[in-house]
């Protein structure tokens, strides 16, 4: 599991009761990588993945359910916006941002999400000022209960090393 995915897991959750039972069910994705449809050049997986097969087996678990994604979206998407969409179209309640998902650069992911009607969270990715460059946690609603959602990524370890990397997040500061 990408530290992503653990820190969304670890700090999703806050029902205020101590009873983990009272926890709304979680249908997290990660690493879906812009695919929409199972990927059919994958030898390894050719029947799996895609949002659209996400959605196809998230219903089962409740209309409290939370449907997040861990980061890694839109990293290898041909069409992005076709991506935020899919996402949009299969209910995601949240999208945690890795680094990944910035490899169009900074101004092209703010601005689709901005126009995607999903919420895209990070508390530890920041602007050159320091200021966090998306929502750092969003609380919604499910069974009756307030669940915090918080967004965290890791800094890539290669990130020093590779300029390519460096160009992709210019203007963007992973904090620890």
């Amino acid at each position: 599991m990408s530290c992503s995915a653990a820190a969304l897991l670890g700090l999703v959750l806050s029902t205020g009761t101590g009873n983990w039972t009272d926890v709304p069910g979680i249908a997290l994705t990660a690493d879906v990588e812009g695919q929409t449809a199972a990927c059919r050049t994958c030898p390894d997986a050719a029947k799996l993945g895609g949002i659209a097969r996400w959605r196809a087996a998230a219903p089962d678990i409740g209309d409290d359910a939370l449907r997040l994604d861990a980061g890694a979206f839109l990293f290898g998407a041909s069409d992005p916006e076709v991506v935020a969409a899919a996402y949009v179209a299969a209910g995601i309640d949240a999208i945690n941002l890795s680094t990944s998902d910035f490899r169009l650069g900074l101004d092209f992911t703010r601005d689709l999400m901005a126009s995607a009607d999903v919420p895209a969270l990070s508390a530890n990715l920041l602007d050159g000022d320091g200021a966090p460059l998306f929502a750092p946690f969003l609380v919604l609603e499910r069974g009756g209960r307030a669940v915090a959602i918080v967004g965290v990524t890791e800094r890539p370890v290669a990130l020093d090393a590779l300029p390519f990397l460096k160009r992709q997040l210019a203007g963007i500061t992973v904090e620890d």
